[in-house]
């Protein structure tokens, strides 16, 4: 808990996801197809996660 989490290919962010909402401090999620940045940017807003990843 707390920890800084860093997600390297994220997909479909459901590790970054994960880390926040078990209280990451803060999640950096690192992806290069821009379809799966955009499906995570939606999935980090829908889960109220957005201000930590």
């Amino acid at each position: 808990m707390g920890r800084n989490i860093m997600d390297l290919v994220c997909e479909t962010g459901i590790l970054a996801i994960g880390a926040a909402l078990l209280s990451a401090r803060k999640v950096v999620r690192i992806d290069v197809d821009p379809v799966a940045v955009e499906v995570i940017q939606k999935q980090t807003y829908k889960k109220k996660v957005e201000d930590r990843t």
